[in-house]
């Protein structure tokens, strides 16, 4: 186990202020609040990567919408670029 050392006396004052209203050690204080800001960042997280899922969505099917016509799957594309062996044609 490794100890934590907080250089910072307004970090470390707070971290006593947290700890006496919580009636909590400094430890169990700390704890409480890393883990509570870690789960707050995890669903920030997966908020942002959920955004960017449903951006990349309207994205490609507005790119589809303007193309228009229909497009041939990878399959297709690798038996008409490939022969039954793997090799280019």
């Amino acid at each position: 186990m490794s100890a934590l050392n907080i250089k910072d006396p307004e970090v470390a004052a707070m971290a006593r202020k947290l700890a006496k209203l919580k009636g909590q050690s400094i430890t169990e204080a700390v704890a409480g609040a890393l883990a509570a800001s870690l789960e707050n960042a995890s669903a920030d997280d997966a908020a942002r990567r959920s955004a960017r899922e449903r951006r990349v969505d309207e994205l490609l099917n507005a790119i589809r919408a303007e193309a228009g016509g229909d497009f041939p799957s990878m399959r297709q594309i690798d038996e008409e670029m490939y022969d039954e062996n793997g090799l280019p044609r």
